[in-house]
């Protein structure tokens, strides 16, 4: 199973998305500043760890706020994570769920919350897995 686009568009808020292409088009140029706040929100995320999520430090997240566009990478961090949670969504079929699963330690991430993975490529396909796992009956 994986998020549709329309699924990942949805958790950022966005509108009007209904294509990867579309999508792309939109991260190319800069997701609007408000897709922070709403993953913020989805995620129960702190700024802190809003930050490390999207790879820049709390001092940029806010100039980020003035500006009011995230940068072509922290909009692909974005997407990134809002596919996660769209996925975890899809999984445990309720989003309160999904959100507990992302702060919950797990044995499978080393004790680690799926959550604090999320900052990498490789930290979300592993994230990634274990919900393809879940979704297929393994452990995780």
């Amino acid at each position: 199973m994986t998020a549709t686009t329309a699924d990942v568009a949805k958790v950022l808020g966005l509108t009007n998305v209904r294509s990867i292409d579309a999508l792309q088009e939109r991260v190319h140029r800069g997701l609007p500043f408000g897709v922070v706040d709403r993953l913020s929100q989805s995620v129960s995320a702190s700024a802190a760890q809003m930050s490390k999520l999207l790879g820049i430090s709390e001092r940029t997240l806010s100039r980020r706020a003035a500006r009011k566009r995230l940068g072509a990478n922290e909009s692909d961090r974005a997407v990134r994570v809002a596919r996660v949670v769209a996925l975890a969504s899809s999984v445990f079929e309720d989003v309160s769920a999904a959100i507990a699963w992302l702060h919950q330690p797990l044995v499978a991430l080393g004790g680690g919350a799926p959550i604090d993975r999320l900052d990498t490529d490789i930290g979300t396909r592993h994230v990634e897995q274990l919900l393809t796992r879940l979704e297929y009956g393994g452990v995780s």
